[in-house]
């Protein structure tokens, strides 16, 4: 499903609610019993049917309603197709899951739902994430994400164990995240208009995710636009502009 079309649908991101519970779980068991089974590994699809999924509900109703736990879910109405959480910890964030149903992968729902997530947060976010899921690993290599060594492992009730590693972005600088619909609700400037200085190569971003997402940077790029604007009041022309930006 291309972008344009993804957004012609009824589905969306919006937070979790209690009645969200059992999509997640399913969406949760789903995704692991396609993804997780490993020859090498010798992790079997059995091994990760045996994980107790029903013991799974009251845990995601205490991560939705507890106030150090965000989760967002990507649902049509009530019908769930995929979700992230993370929690806050004293000093960084944890992503703690992100799943997306098979049947909604590369639509770039995954991509939507780190950015939802990690819009305002201005601390250090870290996660663990399965080795041999080669996949995840890019997408939070995209955002910024770096390993950080071996994470540990998961494991399984026969016994065996999934090995994961650890991955950080480091927001040394107190950054906050942002996309281009918030970046203009914040500074005041059009959403066309911000795009259109991103084009010109005038506002820098820090991705490119779903070929039409932005993902900005605060304060710097609030900083930046505020200095454009003015630059444009007092008549600098497009490529005054840009010299004067370098």
């Amino acid at each position: 499903m291309s972008n344009a079309a993804r957004e012609q649908t009824n589905i969306a991101i919006r937070p979790a609610t209690a009645d969200d519970v059992i999509g997640i779980v399913y969406v949760q068991a789903t995704t692991w019993i396609a993804q997780y089974p490993n020859d090498t590994y010798g992790v079997t699809e059995a091994d990760i049917r045996a994980i107790d999924w029903h013991g799974k509900v009251p845990e995601w109703r205490h991560m939705i309603t507890s106030p150090d736990y965000s989760v967002w879910v990507v649902a049509e109405d009530k019908n769930v197709y995929g979700f992230v959480t993370a929690v806050e910890h004293p000093t960084a964030y944890e992503l703690y899951a992100l799943n997306i149903l098979p049947a909604h992968q590369n639509q770039g729902w995954g991509s939507a739902l780190i950015e939802t997530l990690l819009e305002g947060i201005s601390a250090d976010v870290y996660l663990q994430v399965a080795t041999y899921n080669h996949g995840a690993r890019r997408l939070y290599e995209r955002y910024g994400f770096a390993e950080t060594g071996a994470g540990g492992s998961f494991p399984l009730p026969g016994g065996k164990t999934i090995p994961t590693l650890h991955m950080r972005y480091d927001n040394d600088q107190g950054h906050q995240f942002v996309t281009r619909k918030s970046l203009a609700a914040r500074s005041g400037v059009r959403e066309s208009t911000i795009k259109w200085y991103t084009e010109q190569g005038l506002l820098s971003h820090r991705q490119q995710e779903a070929k039409r997402r932005r993902y900005y940077e605060l304060p710097e790029t609030l900083q930046q636009l505020e200095e454009i604007q003015r630059l444009r009041e007092s008549g600098y022309s497009l490529v005054e502009i840009r010299k004067h930006l370098k």
